[in-house]
């Protein structure tokens, strides 16, 4: 019942959470670790994005919060609807990143002259 009364907050959490995480890896991950790569944006922007959810030791902080007494117990479940719905999404945004994403290394390296088509989600 919580997740169906709270689902719009739900749903801004996850995608606050995505957009804080995605942003905070992009810059590091372009400067350090893909420079020698050919395209190196589109592989940070391509890594960012899979490491944006929310991932499963949010449960155990919630959790910990909540025995600590840091977390209300309307803020602790709150907190774990959205990473239940951060876990449930991440094989589709896989797909979606997959799909957005141009396969940079045939067309930045100069063996496919038109950028790649996207893929079908199926």
């Amino acid at each position: 019942r919580f997740l169906l009364d709270n689902l719009s907050a739900i749903i801004s959490v996850v995608i606050f959470v995505f957009v804080l995480k995605a942003a905070t890896a992009f810059l590091p991950l372009w400067l350090l670790a893909t420079r020698k790569l050919p395209a190196p944006g589109l592989t940070a922007l391509r890594l960012c994005c899979t490491l944006a959810h929310v991932g499963e030791f949010g449960f155990v902080l919630a959790a910990r919060g909540s025995t600590l007494g840091v977390l209300s117990r309307h803020v602790y479940l709150l907190l774990i609807g959205a990473n239940s719905v951060s876990l449930c999404l991440t094989p589709w945004m896989f797909q979606a990143v997959n799909w957005l994403l141009p396969e940079e290394e045939a067309f930045f390296l100069g063996t496919s002259r038109d950028p790649p088509k996207p893929k079908r989600l199926v």
